[in-house]
């Protein structure tokens, strides 16, 4: 026994060379059972991704309802409506501060550099009246402008026109 060779049997040779076939109903069942693998594993990501944003959603909604009865009870202690203290909060986070933002601000003056400059000779050349002086403006300069930004203008450069004298 020792000393022996042993010998496996292997086929013939043209066996070897024979591709591997499977039954048609064989394939069909594999690709069915892929399919459904495939189904079921895309059926658990989607619940899965639903499941927590519903989870987020209650949660979300059950911060709101304790930051609500937070401000109702802020609200009750000063004798202040809920909605203003949504605000003071509200702009607080916004800004830092409670304190009332800014009411009005500054706006440039439209008749101011070039504009301003020929308006100035332009009331110096020969008479005028806020009317025809808008007018001009519109037409030679393409400035649109009302007769109060005109009239202030005027009045800051104290520039007139008096069709009649004052009386004396």
């Amino acid at each position: 026994m020792i000393g022996r060779a042993a010998f496996v049997k292997r086929g013939y040779k043209s066996e070897a060379e024979k591709p591997f076939w499977i039954s048609y109903a064989d394939l069909m069942t594999a690709l069915m059972v892929l399919f459904l693998v495939v189904m079921g594993v895309a059926l658990l990501a989607v619940t899965k991704t639903v499941t927590e944003q519903e989870k987020l959603k209650k949660k979300h909604q059950a911060d709101v309802d304790l930051l609500l009865e937070q401000f109702s009870q802020a609200a009750a202690r000063y004798d202040l409506a809920v909605s203003t203290v949504v605000h003071w909060v509200r702009r607080f986070r916004s800004t830092g501060s409670v304190a009332p933002s800014q009411i009005g601000g500054y706006k440039p003056r439209t008749l101011r550099g070039e504009h301003a400059e020929w308006l100035r000779r332009r009331c110096l050349e020969k008479d005028f009246t806020i009317s025809q002086l808008v007018e001009e403006l519109r037409e030679v300069r393409g400035l649109k402008v009302d007769r109060r930004s005109v009239w202030e203008f005027l009045h800051a450069e104290e520039l007139s026109f008096k069709k009649k004298p004052a009386r004396q």
